[in-house]
């Protein structure tokens, strides 16, 4: 579970001029509308104020689209038809090209969605991305399924879970080990568990994962019982990911 790098060239921002109208309709009905929101949040140790950093998945129901955005950043709108299509491009690598627009077909390379993807920028920011997708796809967020089924896939994602669109996967830490709130924060902190929690219908469900790839060490300093936990989970991921 070492951390990878990433880099990226820069570019300038093409201008594809269609569906707008069509996106922002998809945007204003994921918000404030009856829905379901995925939300996943880690530390991004690797910037220098080592802040959290939040993704967000925005789905109304009836699905109509989803609307993505960094919280407290930008935001972009996928239609429906669109969503497959936008997983394709990441499951092929497409994300690579985000700082070269001219390379970048939509979806992704729509301006609300390049707007959102150009702030990918460290390690755990592209992992926060790919989770969000991930878990999404896991759970049939875009889709016809209903809030109940979403809801049902959500609780049942339980330890090793290969990626959808790529190698690897996360691990969800099983619900019945017991875990500090103040560990799990500064495990999150650390960018050695990330959270996942999914709104709707004015209930939350919230789940803890491993990411695809942490850092060796502890980045900011933990307590005892942060170690202990990390111990615990790196025992279980290691059990399942690697079985005997």
């Amino acid at each position: 579970m070492e951390m990878n790098t990433i880099s990226a060239a820069g570019g300038a921002v093409d201008n594809f001029g269609a569906v707008t109208t069509a996106m922002q309709a998809v945007e204003k009905a994921g918000r404030g509308t009856m829905g379901i929101t995925l939300t996943v949040e880690t530390g991004n140790v690797t910037s220098p104020a080592k802040e959290r950093r939040s993704f967000r998945i925005e789905v109304p129901r009836p699905p109509t689209g989803a609307t993505l955005s960094f919280v407290s950043g930008p935001s972009g709108a996928v239609l429906f038809d669109d969503w497959l299509p936008l997983v394709q491009q990441v499951k092929e690598k497409e994300l690579v090209k985000r700082h070269a627009p001219d390379l970048l077909l939509p979806p992704l390379g729509q301006p609300s969605i390049l707007s959102v993807v150009q702030q990918i920028s460290s390690t755990p920011t592209y992992q926060l991305f790919l989770a969000a997708i991930d878990i999404a796809e896991h759970i049939n967020l875009v889709s016809e399924s209903t809030t109940e089924t979403v809801a049902r896939r959500f609780r049942s994602l339980d330890k090793w879970t290969p990626s959808a669109v790529g190698k690897g996967g996360l691990f969800f830490v099983p619900a019945d080990i017991p875990a500090p709130s103040q560990a799990v924060n500064e495990l999150i902190d650390n960018n050695k568990l990330g959270s996942a929690q999914l709104g709707f219908d004015g209930a939350q469900i919230l789940r803890l994962y491993v990411p695809y790839a942490t850092p060796i060490d502890f980045i900011i300093p933990v307590s005892k019982d942060a170690k202990n936990l990390w111990e615990t989970i790196s025992n279980l991921y290691y059990a399942f990911r690697y079985p005997a």
